[in-house]
């Protein structure tokens, strides 16, 4: 199969964005590049100068290297709409998008993969290349086409999950890969979540090309009963996955006596839907905890009250989200989990939302001043007006 779309130069579209951004800026507008409706729970989104970006209109491929599974695309579209065009090539980006409007500048920005970042490692390692525009009007690049292209500091990986403070990503270059042939799921039940931890640990040493291990409270899929799921998800040539579900079946009974497979696509789809559906409520607050497997093992022996709120965890990213209702109980969950982490020696990193900020980063137990003041010279050189999104708030404790 041959290239189907070549190069094409950076649009007048991403300039013209660019020289918004530089009249918002001067204005006295703050950027925020999310949707009014995602930050709708939180006070600031009723300011005047806070303006939410859009871009709708950003959503051209501008090239596809088929051959060399490398596609440059503007941000503003949908992971859904790109997952379809890539579906006709064969191709993927595995990056998990719980509602359909989700796009791919939220997922760089955000630096969030979902599920599927177990396997592949999210948009820190799928993203090998950026278009920025500055809050001065300027258009910068980082990165490229190819994987290994970067002497020094990478800008890149920089920019990705840091929620647009220092610029806006208007295009980026994507890794690319070959569509698995067949998807396997598997729903695997146990009310101590430790047991399913046991249980992911055993099916990745099989070797099988295990892309998704997602722990999940069952209160977040609207369950009202305790327990816990382990989300599985294989990928791959279809003879290899089907001669492989009855061993993964085995495993996963060995571990728990209640084994579901999911063999639907559209059930998956399902699941991870309403998981991104609960985190997006008005009336919910999550509080994301970086936390290693053995952390999270002492957290669950020591401090059972914190799983008072539903949570899901992340096996191989080691990410945690717990589910708040009220704007205040993130902060209180704060000072326990910092009093676990001087107690235990853990370094541990939780972002919440706040009346003020709409994500607020703590090291708790970690000394990041180097890091602080590195962000605070970037801010300064690529934003000195402070006007992309200065409700993101770096703090130590």
């Amino acid at each position: 199969m041959t290239t189907e779309i070549t190069a094409i130069e950076v649009t007048s579209g991403a300039r013209r964005l660019a020289a918004d951004l530089k009249s918002a800026c001067e204005a006295g507008k703050k950027i925020v590049p999310f949707s009014a409706l995602r930050c709708q729970r939180l006070p600031f989104a009723t300011k005047e100068n806070v303006v939410f970006l859009n871009l709708e209109d950003h959503r051209q491929i501008l090239e596809h290297s088929i051959e060399d599974q490398v596609i440059l695309v503007e941000t503003g579209v949908s992971l859904a709409a790109l997952d379809e065009y890539l579906g006709r090539t064969r191709q993927w980006l595995p990056l998990s998008f719980g509602l359909p409007s989700d796009t791919l500048l939220e997922a760089i920005v955000t630096g969030d993969g979902g599920a599927l970042s177990y396997g592949f490692g999210g948009p820190r390692h799928l993203v090998l290349g950026l278009t920025l525009a500055l809050s001065n009007g300027n258009l910068i690049r980082s990165g490229g086409r190819v994987v290994k292209n970067v002497t020094g500091y990478d800008l890149t990986r920089l920019m990705i999950g840091s929620y647009g403070i220092f610029a806006v990503p208007v295009a980026a270059y994507l890794r690319l890969y070959a569509r698995p042939e067949r998807f396997l799921s598997f729903a695997v039940a146990d009310n101590d979540p430790l047991r399913l931890l046991a249980c992911q640990r055993s099916l990745a040493h099989l070797g099988l090309p295990l892309v998704c291990a997602e722990l999940i409270d069952q209160r977040l899929l609207g369950q009202t009963k305790d327990g816990f799921l382990l989300l599985v998800r294989f990928a791959g040539n279809q003879a290899l996955i089907e001669a492989a579900s009855p061993l993964v079946r085995d495993i996963c009974k060995a571990h728990s006596h209640s084994v579901t497979p999911i063999d639907e696509p559209e059930k998956e789809t399902e699941i991870w839907s309403s998981l991104t559906k609960v985190e997006r409520t008005e009336a919910a607050y999550p509080l994301e905890l970086t936390i290693n497997r053995q952390g999270f093992a002492r957290l669950w022996q020591q401090e059972k009250a914190l799983f008072d709120w539903p949570f899901s965890y992340g096996t191989g990213t080691g990410l945690a989200k717990f589910i708040h209702s009220d704007l205040g109980e993130p902060e209180k969950m704060v000072d326990k989990l910092s009093a676990f982490a001087k107690r235990n020696a853990e370094d541990l990193t939780v972002a919440y939302s706040d009346s003020q900020c709409l994500r607020r980063v703590k090291r708790l137990g970690l000394d990041f001043n180097q890091q602080e003041q590195l962000f605070e010279r970037l801010k300064k050189q690529y934003d000195p007006s402070n006007c992309l999104n200065p409700f993101v708030c770096l703090a130590n404790v």
